[in-house]
């Protein structure tokens, strides 16, 4: 697995026409889609939001890849 820890933006990319943005500033994470839509979580969801994914609260949640990803 990449080490994340010092980047600023990370790009979550599959293919080139769908990469989503994740920013980190001081006290925040931005979500940013392709059409400029941004969500902006303080730090407590982020890591609330990190901790219910290691609990695997979403296992529901998951999706099959398509067969082109």
């Amino acid at each position: 697995m990449n080490d994340f820890k010092d980047r600023k933006t990370i790009t979550l990319c599959h293919t080139d026409d769908c990469c989503p943005t994740l920013e980190r500033q001081e006290n925040t994470i931005s979500i940013q889609d392709d059409f400029g839509g941004k969500v902006v979580l303080t730090g407590d969801q982020w890591n609330l939001l990190v901790s219910m994914i290691e609990q695997k609260q979403f296992a529901d949640w998951a999706f099959v890849p398509s067969p082109n990803q």
